[in-house]
């Protein structure tokens, strides 16, 4: 009782880092869309071709200004506090005046060429080169669309102090939030290697145990959910990509970026999980075809209208469309758009649903069709020969219907061809009879009058003979001509009330002297003394007859034949079986014994036209019942399965 418990928590466990292992490697897959993002801030260079772009630009607009005398006191104050950290040397290249605020001790060129000193171009070329970054040059592009057209008579280099702790806000915050988005993809890189790694090691260590323990909580999710949950997250995080890309690269958007940083990680772990819980269930639904089906039916959305699911879809999937197309990088955009461009979205909306209503109808058509193939082929299989299927597609089930069409005539065809030929054979097998019976009654008739007659004790061994073996083709006529007529249909049944019991205790006692021969026994296993049934008693008793005298004629000395009698009211069956012990080795088929003609004892010793069997079948069958044999060793055993059949 103590290992049960213990079992139960350590499936919890296996459960619980299982899940740890899918949210780590979740923290990973969007930690890495952040470093993809980003991958140009592993590089110093691009921080400050980035970030310095437009504060240059806007710094040499100032510096214009400045030098032509363009600012306020209050202006050149602020433009010299706010800009500590930043030189210039320019030449009027008209007057060839020079502009500067370097140091008094330094030319331009001794400061540029300071580790520390950043230093471009101030002319007109929107490409500069960029000093100061180790040994390296950089390509940097100045953005010139604010700088005044006059500026071209100007000439010369602006100077950054990159160390210097005193730069202005104007420089100092965008090269200081520049290392901030480096110092956060650093951060991310490191993030995504650890959750990768544990969550692999994990996921790999407690995959197998967790699976076998997760097919029972899976099942209690509604099939719908465990559908719905990974596509509709995947639909999701796609709407969301770019908005979550527009707040990667803004430093002041962090709080926005955090927050979608979690959602994202939340939904990549619903998506992760939902898929490989469906690849789970997968395996069980391709051994078990039915068992899709029989939860599917227990769906969580069974009782909501189909035209509500149809319009939430719709508006799912033309957001998801139109992410690919979208108005803008963030969710703000789309909001803003159906505000101020509705008619449009309804129109779309529209059109799309008109789209797939056509759609819907053509697929609804095909399964219409398709459900009529199949009920149609089901009837001409249950036997319903007039139905015809209706041949009005061109594809696969069109096809198909056509085919069914012509293996039905052909089946019809083959039919009648049997019908004709068991026709033919019936009045052959008439004919046949009738010609030897005349002749054959005649024999029987005369060896009768000799042996009435006084002849010779050797004359009478040859007349006995004559009359066993007269007697005997009389039954193979008989048995023959009886066959003949019950497989070609022209007989009638007889219905009536009778005891079945009765009537095999009837040809038991008929059979008692040969038992007494062979020192037999006929026991009758019942639960009642008196069974009524529904039969044709005649027809029932050749059966009976049948299958007792055979296992009279076929059973073990000093042995049991056993009659065991099993009736199911509710089904309104009776199983009879009769068994005995052979007298000899069964080696032949079960079934070869329906046959015409077939024996179980290959040296024909016995009595007998090879009928019996073949005969009862068919009488069985009349009765819409099923006849078996089963062989068990030396047990041979003859099941019978009869209806009761209305009278």
């Amino acid at each position: 009782m103590r290992g049960k418990p213990m079992k139960n928590k350590n499936n919890r466990t296996y459960r619980i880092i299982f899940f740890i292992s899918i949210l780590l490697i979740s923290i990973s897959v969007v930690s890495s869309i952040g470093i993809w993002k980003n991958r140009r801030f592993f590089f110093e260079g691009y921080i400050y071709s980035n970030y310095l772009n437009n504060t240059v630009s806007d710094y040499c607009s100032q510096v214009y200004r400045f030098i032509t005398g363009d600012m306020s006191e209050a202006e050149e104050e602020a433009f010299q506090v706010r800009n500590k950290g930043a030189y210039y040397y320019i030449t009027d290249d008209n007057t060839k005046e020079t502009f500067t605020n370097l140091p008094e001790d330094m030319n331009h060129i001794e400061f540029s060429s300071q580790p520390n000193i950043l230093s471009f171009e101030y002319s007109d070329y929107q490409r500069t080169s960029l000093k100061g970054i180790g040994d390296s040059k950089l390509s940097f592009t100045l953005d010139y669309r604010n700088i005044d057209s006059k500026h071209i008579n100007f000439s010369g280099f602006i100077f950054i102090d990159k160390n210097d702790k005193t730069t202005s806000s104007l420089f100092g915050y965008a090269i200081d939030t520049g290392f901030k988005q480096q110092k956060i993809l650093y951060l991310e890189i490191k993030i995504t290697v650890i959750s990768l790694l544990f969550g692999i090691i994990l996921y790999i260590a407690v995959y197998k145990k967790a699976i076998e323990n997760l097919n029972e909580g899976i099942s209690v999710i509604p099939i719908d959910v465990r559908l719905g949950s990974p596509i509709l997250t995947f639909i999701l995080l796609v709407f969301l990509f770019n908005t979550y890309l527009y707040t990667i690269g803004l430093f002041s958007a962090l709080l926005r970026r955090i927050i979608l940083y979690f959602t994202f990680v939340i939904l990549t772990f619903i998506m992760l999980t939902g898929s490989i819980l469906l690849i789970i269930k997968a395996g069980e639904y391709k051994k078990d075809n039915m068992k899709f089906s029989q939860e599917w039916e227990n769906r969580l959305t069974k009782n909501i209208p189909a035209w509500i699911i149809g319009l939430i879809l719709q508006i799912i999937w033309y957001f998801f469309v139109l992410s690919f197309f979208g108005p803008g990088n963030t969710i703000y955009d789309y909001i803003s758009m159906i505000k101020t461009k509705w008619p449009i979205v309804i129109v779309h909306n529209l059109i799309i649903l008109i789209f797939f209503i056509l759609i819907r109808q053509i697929i609804i058509n095909k399964r219409i069709y398709t459900r009529e193939v199949i009920d149609i082929t089901q009837k001409i299989a249950k036997g319903d020969l007039e139905q015809s299927i209706p041949v009005i597609r061109n594809d696969s089930y069109g096809k198909i219907a056509q085919s069914i069409n012509e293996i039905k005539e052909s089946y019809i065809h083959a039919l009648e061809e049997r019908k004709k030929s068991e026709r033919l054979k019936y009045e052959l097998v008439t004919n046949i009879s009738h010609d030897l019976r005349t002749p054959l009654t005649s024999i029987i008739n005369y060896i009768e009058l000799v042996k009435k007659k006084g002849v010779s004790k050797e004359i009478e061994k040859y007349i006995l003979n004559a009359d066993t073996n007269a007697k005997r083709l009389n039954i193979l006529i008989e048995d023959l001509f009886e066959l003949s007529r019950i497989e070609s249909g022209n007989i009638q049944l007889d219905i009536s009330q009778v005891d079945i019991v009765l009537m095999i205790k009837q040809i038991g006692y008929e059979y008692k002297e040969k038992m007494e021969e062979g020192k037999l026994e006929l026991i009758i296993k019942t639960t009642s003394n008196s069974i009524l049934w529904s039969c044709d008693s005649l027809k029932m008793w050749r059966v009976f007859d049948n299958i007792i005298s055979n296992a009279v004629k076929y059973s073990l000395p000093n042995t049991r034949i056993y009659a065991v009698f099993t009736e199911n009211i509710e089904e309104r069956q009776l199983i009879i079986s009769i068994k005995n012990i052979a007298s000899y080795q069964m080696d032949f088929e079960t079934d070869e014994l329906f046959l015409r003609f077939k024996r179980g004892d290959s040296s024909r010793s016995t009595e007998g036209s090879g009928l019996g069997l073949a005969i009862a079948k068919s009488i069985i069958e009349l009765h819409q019942g099923n006849i078996d044999i089963e062989t068990e060793g030396d047990m041979f055993k003859v099941i019978i399965q009869l209806k009761n059949i209305s009278i």
